[in-house]
């Protein structure tokens, strides 16, 4: 049930230079995340609000390695976006620019 929700995201990743974003597909992911990012993206219930609809948590990636969480509201808003110990990383500027990508092709593919 868990993985049909994440699929349909899936399809929205994209990357620009050695940066991509990168969708979770098991609650283990969460749990890892927030073990590598020292946040609470992994027990906070994240996992279950986003299975449920409520919002959408997505991971930009640089170099195979979690450098930033994002949260997306309803609304494909971003919420929060945060690095290492809920700080911004210092890729923050491009990794909210990926974001805003990912934010945009679903916006263009819900649109079509």
């Amino acid at each position: 049930k868990l993985k049909y929700k994440y699929k349909k995201f899936v399809k929205y990743a994209c990357e620009c230079g050695k940066l991509k974003i990168v969708v979770p597909e098991t609650p283990a992911d969460f749990i890892n995340w927030g073990k590598t990012l020292h946040n609470c993206v992994g027990s906070n219930g994240y996992c279950q609000e986003m299975a449920n609809g409520r919002c959408i948590i997505i991971g930009v990636f640089r170099n195979n390695k979690i450098v930033e969480c994002c949260e997306l509201n309803k609304k494909h808003e971003i919420v929060q976006l945060r690095g290492n110990h809920n700080q911004d990383s210092k890729y923050h500027k491009k990794a909210k620019e990926l974001v805003n990508m990912f934010i945009n092709n679903m916006k263009l593919q819900t649109a079509c």
